[in-house]
């Protein structure tokens, strides 16, 4: 048995245990004044190699290896839209939008510098709102990734009270469950991968799983999972998972701890942080260059439309439409370039 099923996922060797046949009453025994000859032995039972302890270690590492690897390949997609470090990625661009500044500053009439300042400037505006954007549709993918945990969770505990209800008969009967057993731990390392585990041997032989804070599996009744989906103040909906008792299941573990983690918390700080830098960018360029002055001698216009100022919406000023009017000047002379310098320094 042991050799046929070498290659089995998560089988366990298994050994017999042997014990002396204890004839009291002398039956079957040859002996004589200086020999005696006992009965032999007999097989009493057939155990499984399992350290129980081992089992929880493993466990325990597993779900923090699932969570590293989950939350890896989401931030891996995620180094891809920021396209760090090339020419064409948003660092790349907010550095030519700057040294646009420095070329208008060589030649201040000059409109096809300005032209190509502007278009730089509308290429980064689309950029942030294309990472944006994308950032949002990797956080819908992730949910929609969520949703579909918990109907596998819900199969596997199934299948573990099935095994559980099997493994009592089986024992009762006074027939070793060892073969179950092997698959039922099996399935709760399969369980790892998603959350915390926890077993709890009770005292008729059925194993108690609890999965994070959730009893799932208890002899042969169980808990479902299901989703739930909330819809935030934003407007966003956001799945969470709830059991059949209605209450919450946020685990901090496992693939399914690394996706509420990416989700939650990774994606709605990269956001808030491209806005903060958007919103930087837009108030920052717009105070200096209402400062300045176009080559018609008029000030007090914006580069960047004031009213979208975040990632998701930046967007060029209807100022500077007229190349003409983008503020190199400080003092109103059409060959003076400070203020393109002074916009050059807030890089």
């Amino acid at each position: 048995h042991n050799i046929a099923n070498a290659n089995t996922p998560g089988f366990s060797r298994q050994k017999v245990t042997l014990a002396s046949i204890d004839d009291s009453t002398g039956a079957g025994l040859r002996s004589s004044s200086f020999l005696k000859v006992g009965s032999g032995v007999e097989s009493t039972m057939v155990t499984r190699s399992r350290f129980e302890l081992y089992d929880g270690i493993f466990r325990k590492v597993n779900q923090g290896l699932n969570f590293d690897q989950k939350t890896e390949e989401m931030m891996h997609q995620v180094e891809l839209l920021f396209d760090e470090p090339s020419d064409r990625s948003l660092g790349g661009i907010m550095n030519d939008f700057f040294n646009g500044w420095l070329d208008i500053s060589n030649a201040p009439q000059d409109i096809a510098a300005r032209q190509s300042l502007h278009s730089v400037a509308s290429e980064m505006t689309d950029r942030f709102k294309r990472i944006y954007n994308s950032l949002v549709g990797l956080r819908d993918d992730v949910n929609s990734e969520i949703v579909a945990i918990p109907s596998q969770i819900n199969e596997i505990v199934r299948e573990i009270t099935d095994l559980n209800a099997s493994i009592f008969k089986s024992e009762a009967q006074g027939q070793p469950a060892n073969d179950l057993r092997d698959k039922l731990d099996l399935l709760v390392d399969e369980l790892s991968t998603f959350a915390s585990v926890r077993t709890v041997k009770q005292d008729n032989g059925s194993t108690t799983v609890l999965l994070g804070n959730k009893v799932l599996a208890e002899r042969e009744a169980f808990t479902e999972l299901s989703t739930k989906n909330i819809v935030l103040e934003d407007g966003t909906v956001r799945t969470t998972i709830v059991s059949s008792d209605g209450l919450g299941f946020e685990p901090s573990d496992g693939k399914l701890g690394g996706l509420l983690n990416f989700r939650d918390n990774v994606v709605t700080n990269l956001l808030a942080d491209l806005d903060k830098l958007a919103e930087a960018i837009v108030t920052n360029i717009n105070f200096e260059h209402r400062v300045g002055f176009g080559l018609d001698g008029l000030n007090d216009r914006n580069f960047f439309d004031p009213n979208k100022k975040f990632a998701f919406n930046m967007e060029l000023s209807v100022d500077v439409e007229d190349v003409s009017h983008i503020a190199v000047s400080i003092d109103g002379s059409r060959g003076d370039n400070t203020n393109a310098f002074n916009l050059n320094a807030l890089k």
